[in-house]
């Protein structure tokens, strides 16, 4: 890589840089020789005091060399060669100066060393004769707090004094003498003073002469004019802003305004900008005018550079700008600061440059002596001059030279078309129209934009001169972006300008002024020809800016053939040359693009002209050659088709269709169809055919408008093709697109506006559609209309709020399911059919606070609530379960109240009337028929809490007096209390059977399975719609902001795979349904967890809250047995090799071990006592997935169905409970013979003693309490049996022999446990497993062991203490 970059550079003649010349003054002829002694290293600046001198290189040292009297040895005093200052070493030095006796260096951390003579205090060392080596200076300023060392940017030293420039621009003095500018007349001052008197002033440079200084400050405005205003007068933009870097502040008044304070006339455009850290170093970021700017010549140059700088544009605007070669150096980076006499040496220099000779003899002046080559630098002393001199390697530093003087002399000319052209232009009165007048000071803007780039860029290019000149750090080659953009920003404006007949517009306002400077026109515009129309004159003027990419190219061209073809340079200068030249060629094409639109808009019609013609519009063909026409057009019509950029326009007679070319498709019509030459052109809300004269139009039509469409649909029509990202032209523009357009025909979508995916002209995808009344569908469209997933808003301006519904639509309606806020605070969540309620939903209504809150849950037919349905009427207390019709309770319903009245029977248009039963609190029922809700009429029987009953007639409100006529019955008393509860078991008669309710849900599952009916349908159809449903759900949650988790998508994921089943079903094969069915009930996704999902809510809806009553137990129970016979239907028609309900399915292989039946003995045959999961059944399969979910509501209703008795079992528990182990085993009648006689406690063996409480069967005890955390009764079941299992290891344990359980002998260990549990509510657990249990376990073993339990329960109700 190393010998790579030094080949490179070698290339372009880097050891010839530098190169240091010096003569002695008066001499004649002049006879510049090489410094003595001097090496090859490049010299980036140089200082000469009386008789010694210092050079900085480019590495950042520092040698001395000449007469040196404060060092120590003779031969240093007097060096034949100049030495390195060693105390300097490792640090960066950025800039140097010499006074008559001592130097000073800057580093670019902002330190500044001295040395030499001291006798005057000039080096900051008090009581010393010299400083014989560097020095660095302590400057710290008092003022501030807390105490800061000042960083230094510049140095000048005089004969007796120094100064120097800090950071923030103020002035630090040291030394000897009124010219220090310091309040006192204590001399030396050896600690450096801040000089008063140019407090608050911004410093720009600094200069010493031997006795005298000079500091250059930005000029104060005159008091003499009216202050300056702070705000733009035209755009109130700020005139002048201060951005406060981290180490330094840029103070700019760059604003640049057409019509107000312009760039040339700002008192100063004093971008104050500094070069302190190689690393750090860039180019101000110029405000507004300036975005993005040149980011100086980075590290290399900075390195190279070594100065601080100030960048100053004089307040004496344009005289100073145009010669840039005078004594004030315009700069953007870091300028070297100007030194006292450099106009003269400048003038002197002009002779001794070889680029200077040519420019003389062309005068006719004779060259002076010899040619040293092009000169860097100069710099005086006493009795010596000095060069900087770099020889022109390969044509490189002329190439150089070249960019920069033409730079300057472009900015020249760009800044005197501003100020004597496009000022006074904008200063006319009654320039047109307000759009013309804009164009114009767009142009304005951008043309000073152009301008000031160029002035920077000159400005750079000087201070570039003066560094190591590293092609690769060329600020048009490292930004060349900047450039690029800022010339094709310029061409828009004057095209569009142009465009729109800008120069024929002015032609009339300005006439007087371009007629008196009609010379001064020519010579900037450089047309020599005097019968050219001002108009042109004045239209080449203004595009003169873009010829100079032609000379960037040329320029950057040359320098590339300075180095290797194969290096980095080459291809990089080469590169950035064809983008520039690609550039200027695309500018020129866009130019006679604007020149043919504008003579297309001076034949076409005028009032058309008015609304079609836009400044960004151009025009790419027309057909007024008639080479196209409409098909099936009449006779008589006349139709011209003209394709823009932006739109294909369809002119009649005096009307005008505009098609947006972004929803725009053509393609050619195919031969069958007898379109030879046709195109068909489809738009979203027209469709129509195109005939051309001539196969080779109907090409060119097709080609130049898919290009259009193109180029319309990237966005790109105005830029240029640089960069390596361009694209390739494509063959025809995409069929699916994304655009915007706003209906203007459609009777739905009149002045919406669709902002989407687009398919072959109609919306096909994403979008969004908004109307003008503030309705508004954001979603998936289909063939345009809305279908799929979306969100829609229809404002309620009444309410001042929103209808908003999310959910599924098909075909532009809502279908599927959804949830819809109304307005009103209603909600509704569930499924749509035609916008309309149809299928299972919730509607809430109202909120707790509010005057009628009430939630529905049920089946809804066309908007109306129909079928099964539960409403809570949450004001009144009261729910009713029942069927619906047309929006009302009508047929079999059960109504619970929050008093605990029940009433099952009919209802009809929303009242309870004909047969019914209602019950009280207290067991008081009545049967028999009802008017009016809670109103009894006619025939019935009410039976007392006590069985004594009335039978009769019976009229009034149920809780407010009712009349009876009938008879009173008091029931034997020998009559067995069995009789009694036979009402009871009457209840669910009159209600709704479980299989009737909630079709809606069920049949909305079997409908995403795709079936028409239970079982009606393809199975692999099904699994195709389960497959479609989770990835279409899975693709909703990608785009919704709820992230799915890890564990989530891994579901979803592994649910994608069927389960597939080949040959005899088996255990494993059941096992991988139930594991399948887990997966898909814990997924709502899936159809199956969706349903789960439904039915847990609607179950929850139901039996919770007035809904917990105990005479709803029944019918919960039934519920849940009909979910599960319903769930298990759709299982086996997804598998449909699972056997049907009660089926065995045979083992593959023989049970691992072989257990002794708990109370036989035998061996335990599976025939005989089955387990679950090897019989098949709905229970077993679907419980452990269905039952946690539904547990706490079915729960709560066997709590309170078993209230009492409970109460009694748990008094006794309690009581029973007081006893030690020995006395209570002693009292349930346990034999002898199994009472623990020691137990073992952590790891030791204790003795049973008579005060030993809750030891005894303890493993056991803990095992039983387990049944209160499991759900599923057959889980409850394996905690029974392993009870068992407990007791009888304890057993066991303590007779050390194998015996055999008669169920004398277990029992009342059985008893002593289940009491030792103290399991709350165990009633509900065995009713629970009673209820639910599968019939097959009834007389196996696990039955047997419930049966004992149950018993247990029972018996401890009635047991007594004597």
């Amino acid at each position: 890589m190393d010998s790579k970059k030094r080949s490179s550079t070698e290339a372009e003649g880097s050891k010839e840089r530098g190169l240091v010349h010096i003569w002695q003054a008066g001499s004649f002829p002049i006879t510049p020789e090489r410094l003595p002694g001097w090496g090859g290293k490049t010299v980036l600046q140089a200082a000469l005091g009386v008789k010694h001198g210092v050079l900085l290189t480019e590495d950042g040292e520092v040698y001395s060399f000449g007469t040196l009297p404060w060092r120590s040895g003779p031969v240093e005093i007097c060096p034949s060669s100049p030495i390195l200052e060693n105390a300097l070493v490792g640090q960066y030095v950025i800039t140097v100066a010499t006074g008559s006796f001592h130097s000073g260096a800057v580093t670019d951390n902002g330190v500044a060393y001295m040395w030499g003579e001291n006798s005057a205090g000039q080096c900051a060392v008090a009581n010393q004769q010299y400083v014989p080596e560097p020095n660095p200076v302590s400057i710290a300023d008092s003022e501030a707090s807390p105490l800061l060392a000042v960083r230094i940017l510049q140095l000048a030293c005089g004969e007796e004094h120094t100064l120097a420039l800090s950071i923030s621009r103020e002035i630090w003095a040291w030394g000897t003498g009124c010219q220090l500018g310091l309040i006192t007349t204590a001399f030396p001052v050896t600690k450096p003073q801040k000089v008063e008197h140019l407090a608050g002033r911004v410093v720009l440079q600094v200069a010493c002469g031997a006795f005298h200084s000079l500091a250059l400050v930005q000029c104060l405005p005159s008091q003499d004019l009216k202050p300056v205003p702070e705000r733009c007068n035209q755009c109130s933009q700020l005139l002048i802003t201060m951005t406060d870097k981290e180490d330094h502040v840029i103070i700019s008044d760059s604003h640049c305004c057409p019509l107000g304070v312009t760039l040339t006339e700002s008192q100063a455009e004093n971008h104050a900008s500094t070069a302190l850290s190689p690393s750090t170093e860039t180019l101000d970021r110029q405000e507004e005018v300036f975005e993005n700017t040149l980011v100086a010549n980075d590290q290399s140059v900075a390195t190279e550079l070594n100065a601080v700088s100030a960048q100053i544009t004089s307040s004496d605007a344009m005289s100073s700008q145009q010669n840039v070669m005078g004594t004030t150096e315009i700069s953007s980076a870091r300028n070297i600061p100007s030194y006292p006499d450099t106009q003269a040496v400048n003038e002197y220099l002009r002779k001794l440059s070889d680029h200077s000779v040519r420019e003389d003899s062309e005068h006719g002046e004779k060259p002076v002596p010899s040619q040293l080559g092009y000169i860097s630098r100069v710099t005086a002393g006493k009795d010596s001059y000095l060069a900087l001199v770099d020889k022109n390697i390969m044509g490189y530093i002329a190439s150089l030279h070249e960019l920069a003087t033409t730079e300057r002399r472009f900015y020249s000319k760009l800044s005197d078309i501003k100020s004597q052209i496009l000022r006074p232009l904008l200063s006319l009165e009654n320039l047109g129209t307000t759009t013309t007048v804009q164009l114009l000071q767009e142009v304005a803007s951008r043309f000073s934009k152009l301008c000031y780039l160029i002035g920077q860029h000159g400005a750079s290019l000087s201070s570039f001169l003066h560094g190591v000149k590293e092609a690769r750090s060329l600020v048009i080659l490292k930004h060349s972006s900047l450039f690029l953009d800022s010339y094709t920003e310029y061409c828009t404006s004057i095209t569009n300008f142009l465009v729109m007949g800008g120069f024929q517009l002015l032609a009339k306002p300005a006439i007087d002024f371009l007629n008196k400077n009609q010379e001064l026109l020519q010579d900037l515009s450089e047309v020599n020809d005097e019968n050219t129309q001002l108009m042109e004159i004045l239209n080449t003027l203004f595009f003169l800016p873009i010829r100079r990419l032609h000379n960037y190219a040329k320029v950057l061209l040359k320098l590339a053939t300075c180095f290797e073809v194969a290096s980095p340079e080459y291809q990089k200068l080469q590169d950035s040359s064809s983008c520039y030249e690609c550039l200027a060629l695309h500018l020129g094409r866009k130019r006679k693009e604007a020149e043919y639109t504008l003579g297309f808009w001076k034949t076409f019609p005028g009032k058309m002209t008015d609304s079609l013609r836009k400044p960004e519009r151009r025009l790419l063909c027309e057909s007024s050659n008639r080479a196209l026409s409409l098909q099936h057009a009449g006779r008589f019509s006349v139709n011209w088709f003209i394709l823009f950029n932006d739109a294909l326009v369809h002119a009649q007679f005096s009307t005008h269709h505009v098609f947006p070319l972004a929803t725009l498709w053509a393609e050619p019509l195919s031969e069958e169809a007898g379109g030879v030459n046709g195109l068909k052109i489809t738009t979203p809300e027209e469709q129509f055919t195109l005939i051309s004269s001539t196969p080779q139009e109907k090409t060119k039509w097709l080609r130049a408008i898919s290009q259009a469409v193109d180029q319309a649909l990237r966005g790109m029509s105005d830029l240029p093709p640089y960069g390596s990202g361009s694209s390739v032209q494509r063959q025809e523009p995409p069929i699916s697109r994304s655009a915007k357009y706003t209906f203007y025909k459609d009777p739905r979508l009149k002045d919406a506006t669709y902002d989407g995916r687009w398919l072959s002209g109609k919306p096909h995808g994403r979008g969004v559609l908004k109307w003008p009344d503030g309705k508004m569908y954001s979603g998936m469209f289909r063939n345009g209309l809305e279908d799929g997933y979306g969100e829609y808003r229809i404002p309620n301006k009444a309410m001042n709020k929103e209808d908003h519904y999310v959910g599924h639509w098909k075909e532009g309606k809502m279908c599927g399911q959804g949830v819809y806020s109304y307005a009103s605070g209603e909600v509704f969540e569930g499924c749509f059919q035609d916008n309309m309620r149809h299928g299972h939903g919730l509607l809430r209504s109202g909120k707790l606070t509010s005057s009628s809150p009430s939630m529905f849950i049920g089946q809804w037919v066309m908007d109306k609530k129909a079928g099964y349905g539960v409403f809570d009427d949450i004001t009144r207390g009261e729910k009713y379960m029942g069927m619906w019709q047309d929006d009302v309770c009508q047929g079999n319903g059960v109504v619970v109240t929050q008093f605990g009245l029940y009433y099952e029977g009919n209802f009809h248009l929303n009242k309870m009337m004909g047969n019914g039963v209602l019950l009280s609190e207290d067991d008081t029922i009545y049967e028999g028929e009802f008017s009016d809700d809670w109103t009894l009429s006619g025939k019935g029987t009410l039976t007392m809490p006590n069985g004594d009953y009335i039978e009769g007639y019976f009229s009034g409100e149920w809780g407010s007096g009712i009349k009876i006529t009938g008879t009173y019955f008091k029931p034997s008393l020998y009559e067995s209390d069995k009789d009694r509860p036979k009402v009871f078991r009457k209840l669910g008669n009159l209600a709704v059977p479980a299989d009737e309710k909630w079709k809606a849900v069920f049949d909305e599952c079997w409908r995403q399975l795709g079936c028409e009916g239970p079982g009606q349908g393809e199975v692999w159809k099904a699994w195709d719609n389960i497959a479609v449903a989770l990835t279409t759900s899975r693709r909703q949650h990608r785009d919704s902001p709820e992230i799915l988790s890890r564990s989530q998508t891994q579901t979803l994921e592994s649910l994608e795979f069927i389960p597939q089943h080949v040959g005899a079903f088996s255990v494993e094969k059941y096992d991988d349904i139930r594991k399948y069915l887990i997966k898909a009930c814990d997924t709502p996704l899936h159809p199956l967890g969706r349903l789960v999902e439904t039915l847990v809510a609607v179950y929850r809806m139901t039996y919770v809250g007035v809904g917990a009553n105990r005479r709803l137990l029944q019918e919960a129970v039934k519920e849940i047995k009909s979910y599960l016979k319903r769930i298990f239907q759709l299982v086996r028609f997804l598998f449909p090799e699972l056997p049907e309900e009660g089926s065995t399915i045979p083992l593959s292989a023989p049970l691992p071990t072989e257990r002794k039946s708990f109370c036989t003995g035998k061996s335990d045959s599976r025939s005989e006592s089955p387990e679950p999961g090897y019989v098949v059944t709905s229970s077993g399969l679907l419980l452990p997935v269905l039952l946690p979910r539904l547990y706490p509501p079915l729960f709560m209703l066997y709590a309170l169905d078993n209230d009492r008795e409970e109460d009694i079992y748990w008094e006794c528990v309690l009581r029973l409970n007081k006893q030690p182990d020995i006395a209570l085993l002693g009292f349930l009648g346990v034999q002898r013979k199994f009472w623990p006689a020691t137990l073992s406690i952590l790891g030791e063996s204790k003795k049973v003693l008579p005060t030993t409480k809750d030891a005894c069967f303890a493993s056991a005890v803990e095992c039983l309490q387990q049944i209160s955390t499991t759900f599923t009764p057959s889980d409850k079941l394996k905690v029974i049996q392993q009870t068992f299992e407990e007791i009888s290891q304890s057993v066991l344990a303590s007779l050390h022999e194998d015996f055999l359980w008669s169920m004398d002998d277990l029992f009342p260990v059985f008893l002593y446990v289940v009491l030792r549990a103290r399991i709350r509510n165990l009633g509900s657990e065995v009713h629970l497993i009673e209820d639910l249990m599968d019939p097959y376990l009834q007389h196996g073993e696990q039955g047997i062991m419930f049966t004992t339990l149950k018993a247990c329960y029972y018996q401890i109700q009635r047991e007594k203490l004597n």
